[in-house]
């Protein structure tokens, strides 16, 4: 199942549009953040992309016409390395399987912000591929890197459904959308480990939510992740470290 989107290079930054989309050269468009107020439906959601790239940061945090902030970008991530960090990542991409997790770094200027953001309204997160494979060295001649089969690798984002999908494209595109505009969705970086049955919920009052549900009062949160490698598992609020174990379950 492929699901389509549109990043626009607009004024304030790239945004990233996903829902179904109309022949933009139907619009009369004088700026491209019109495009939003064209779009914008409940089928529609938009995500500011790499907000602190230095070469195409996110300009206007008051801009209140996008769901989600792009937690992690795989293209941006290597892209402020220095030239021996990636002369070592381009002779690993010939040994290693996933050469890219010696450059990986912890987007922690982004979940800084993303936290602020959640002090005023729900916003989700994703993480995003953003794959290129395409470096020039010269007006002629480029190297096709990260190559696609590592940089597609590198990056994921899980959701959390609350219905198995059906197996029609139109009805579980709504259901997968769904799930990440309400935030039931998390991030893996650089297939460190197999995510598979991992587990972040809370229960309060015969309760039972997880990433993305809205609770009141006391809860009593759960994370279990069966992955058998070696792991730390880190619970933060609001950017404060408040439980840390090196066992699979909290």
């Amino acid at each position: 199942l492929v699901l389509t989107g549109v990043e626009v290079s607009s004024e304030i930054g790239h945004i990233l549009i996903y829902g179904p989309f109309p022949d933009f050269r139907d619009f009369d468009i004088k700026q491209s953040l019109d495009i939003f107020k064209e779009i914008k439906s409940p089928k529609h959601f938009a995500v500011f992309c790499h907000p602190f790239l230095p070469k195409n940061p996110i300009l206007d945090w008051n801009y209140h016409g996008f769901d989600a902030l792009e937690i992690f970008n795989g293209d941006s991530q290597w892209r402020d390395d220095s030239f021996f960090d990636m002369l070592y990542v381009l002779i690993g991409s010939f040994i290693y399987k996933n050469p890219l997790n010696f450059i990986v770094d912890y987007p922690e200027k982004n979940v800084k912000k993303w936290s602020e953001l959640l002090n005023e309204r729900k916003i989700f997160q994703i993480g995003s591929v953003d794959a290129h494979a395409n470096i020039k060295i010269s007006k002629e001649r480029s190297i096709k890197f990260p190559r696609y089969e590592q940089i597609l690798d590198f990056t994921k984002t899980h959701i959390i459904t609350k219905e198995k999908l059906s197996g029609h494209a139109e009805k579980d595109k709504y259901i997968i959308f769904g799930c990440l505009k309400e935030g039931r969705c998390y991030t893996e970086l650089g297939n460190f480990t197999d995510p598979e049955g991992f587990v972040f919920k809370g229960e309060a009052n015969n309760r039972t939510v997880y990433s993305g549900d809205i609770i009141a009062g006391e809860v009593t949160f759960s994370v279990i992740l069966p992955d058998t490698s070696d792991i730390v598992i880190r619970l933060y609020n609001k950017d404060k470290l408040i439980c840390t174990s090196n066992h699979h379950k909290i």
